[in-house]
């Protein structure tokens, strides 16, 4: 703790008998201004005062990193917190919670799951009527990440280790070819040194030294970068501080950094130390630069860099093509509604204590005031909205239908005119009225998907239908299919229930369409909100778009950061291939102007020096599309709307490779081809 005490076994004991708090560290410094004499204050929670006891310490955000509350209280006053979910500390079949449990010595995870089954067959037997089918798992805590998240957590944290890395590569065998070609301008420095004496291991000792300071350099300086970047861009997508927390520079990272400069450095020093031991030493000092020159741009190892570049490089730039076109595809997928111009707000009466008669009472109300702000056209409101971020489903039992397990369908309980307020238009039948209250018929709007798969051929308006209950519902309208939870799924049976007859006393979301700023028209609706009541906690509070790029989220940041290493990639390759060529054409100026001399044509000799540097592209490209092969694989649950062997990705990132490396190749070539005959044979 920063500051106080945490709970005592005692403050859990009995319902609603002690209400204490803990604060978490970033909501005290963001709403207590650090305050010292935070602990033993009151709070108001949900209209309840509760009493600060401790305020946590910086950085705890609990065991899931994906849901990091702002404060905690004691379980046993969940009652008081959430009144309209009294039964769920009693009640068996509700499934809300998430149990977290420190292992003793010598108890592993297997041993702890054999317990804790034991403890799920005695309640099993207790209660059979709600947990006979149950099972239970247990699980390591890793990293912060949920058991849920811990997979597509990890195939991120592989992504981007795979992808820097490649980079890193790519600029590795760069910084080895401008070595190569400084060794090149040394070679009579080094035949002096080994003539009188100087082992080759010493030489190589010197030159991987001087590599190897130049590779911590560049870490200690990446290392500065990447410190100064990252909190930036934290800052600037005003991250939470347990995030900031941690993602702060500590030992590993100085330790992974050091390591990948030192790597790093003996990596692409290792080039021009093992290229200077298998030069003669005579040559070089008597100044015989063709043989020189002829043996190291020709090694295996120097051609090798190059193919590893361009390879390295077509993996990341098909990547990226396969995240670009898969947002493209993703964001132009029809919907099924409209949601420009849309502005929402959630909240839940029933952590207030509202009635079901007052929450009917209130909503009237807040819609009179919404619909009253400037340029709103239509309001209406919904328990789960189409693409939002929760979604509910139910068994459904079609009148008539064949015995067995009822399928499950996506359903929503909305006050009239949320069809037409969000663009989802009616292909038959009416939508609800206000004479659908409490005590009229109950009925239903059902979707398109959903009227043919329970009527197949049939009418569906007046069919009736239950949902595992005793109580039927009629069909009076049929809406336009949509995407309800997710961008890429197939067609999904849904459900319309009219919230006045249904009662069910959860959070809602207020859904208003209007001609000016959904920002604006958000902040009108909180301020109506509060001036009915100003206790009531807002869950959400944007427009439908800015709602539905959440969908889009990891897809967008994935292409960008794909993108972004993908251009440097292609530099980096491209500048690699042009020092490989133009150290290639000047060490075979002699040969071009002899060849001159003899009658070849500009053109030809072109072609010649160009002939070599486009083999290396094209073995590139080769090993790159297998490299590619397996990084789409990895991409796959990132992708909507395309294979992981996308055609267009792959030959659009090999054509655009090709068409650099021949632009790479031909001015050195060209350059390279431009010498005076009668000069070169006069200095031969």
């Amino acid at each position: 703790m920063a500051l106080g005490r945490g709970y005592r076994r005692e403050e859990d004991s009995v319902r609603g008998a002690d209400p204490v708090v803990v604060l978490s560290h970033r909501l005290w410094e963001r709403r207590f201004g650090r305050d010292p004499e935070i602990v033993g204050r009151s709070l108001a929670l949900n209209g309840h005062g509760f009493t600060v006891i401790g305020v946590a310490r910086e950085g705890f955000v609990g065991a899931d990193l994906a849901n990091t509350p702002d404060l905690w209280v004691p379980l046993a006053m969940q009652p008081v917190i959430i009144p309209s979910g009294a039964d769920l500390l009693s009640n068996p079949g509700s499934w809300w919670l998430r149990g977290v449990a420190r292992l003793s010595p010598g108890i592993d995870a297997d041993r702890a799951g054999a317990i804790a089954a034991v403890a799920q067959q005695r309640l099993a037997t207790a209660n059979p009527a709600t947990l006979a089918e149950t099972a239970v798992t247990v699980r390591p805590v890793r990293g912060g990440a949920g058991p849920s998240s811990q997979p597509e957590m990890a195939a991120i944290l592989a992504l981007f280790l795979a992808i820097p890395g490649l980079v890193l590569l790519i600029a590795c065998a760069n910084v080895a070819n401008l070595l190569l070609g400084r060794a090149i301008r040394r070679r009579r420095e080094i035949g002096v040194r080994v003539a009188p004496g100087a082992g080759r291991g010493r030489i190589t000792r010197q030159l991987l030294t001087e590599s190897g300071l130049l590779g911590i350099m560049g870490g200690i300086l990446g290392l500065v970068l990447a410190t100064i970047m990252t909190t930036a861009g934290l800052r600037l997508i005003e991250a939470p501080a347990d995030l900031a927390a941690a993602t702060r520079v500590d030992w590993r990272v100085l330790a992974f950094a050091l390591g990948a400069s030192v790597l790093a450095g003996l990596l692409f020093g290792v080039v021009a130390a093992l290229s200077a031991g298998r030069i003669p030493a005579v040559r070089m000092v008597r100044g015989d630069f063709e043989v020189a020159g002829t043996r190291w741009t020709g090694s295996r190892l120097i051609r090798g860099l190059v193919v590893a570049q361009v390879a390295a490089c077509l993996t990341m730039v098909v990547g990226s093509g396969l995240l670009v076109r898969s947002l493209s595809k993703a964001l132009s997928i029809p919907l099924g509604f409209e949601p420009k111009g849309v502005a929402l707000m959630s909240f839940d009466l029933g952590l207030q204590g509202y009635s079901a008669a007052q929450r009917a009472g209130f909503y009237r109300e807040l819609d009179g005031r919404v619909r009253q702000l400037p340029g709103v056209s239509a309001v209406s409101m919904a328990t789960y909205l189409p693409l939002g971020d929760r979604q509910t489903r139910t068994g459904f039992v079609a009148v008539g239908a064949a015995e067995g397990p009822p399928p499950l369908v996506s359903m929503t309980h909305v006050w009239p005119g949320l069809a037409a307020t969000l663009g989802m238009p009616l292909v038959a039948g009416r939508d609800f009225g206000p004479n659908d209250g409490p005590g009229a018929p109950r009925v239903a709007i059902v979707n398109q998907t959903l009227a043919q798969r329970a009527w197949p051929g049939q009418d569906p308006l007046g069919r009736q239908f239950h949902l595992g209950d005793s109580t039927f519902r009629t069909v009076i309208g049929v809406i336009r299919d949509a995407k309800y939870g997710d961008l890429m799924e197939d067609p999904q049976s849904y459900l319309m229930l009219a919230e006045q007859q249904e009662s069910p006393g959860r959070e809602i979301v207020v859904v208003a369409r209007g001609s000016g700023d959904p920002g604006a028209l958000s902040e009108g609706m909180r301020t109506q909100l509060a001036l009915l009541d100003k206790h009531v906690p807002v869950f959400t509070l944007a427009s439908y778009p800015t709602m539905l790029r959440g969908r889009t989220d990891k897809l967008r940041a994935g292409a960008k950061a794909l993108s972004g290493f993908g251009i440097i990639a292609l530099l980096l390759a491209v500048m690699g291939l042009y020092g490989v060529m133009s150290l290639s054409a000047a060490s075979r100026r002699r040969e071009m102007g002899i060849r001159l001399a003899l009658g070849a044509s500009t053109a030809g000799a072109i072609r010649l020096l160009m002939s070599d540097g486009l083999r290396l592209v094209m073995i590139g490209i080769a090993i790159g599309t297998a490299m590619s092969v397996a990084l789409a694989k990895l991409l796959e649950a990132f992708l909507y709307g395309i294979e992981p062997a996308d055609g267009v990705a792959f030959v659009g990132a090999a054509g655009l490779l090709a068409v650099v490396a021949v632009v790479a190749c031909y001015l050195p070539a060209r350059r390279g081809s431009q010498v005076e005959p009668a000069l070169t044979l006069k200095t031969e």
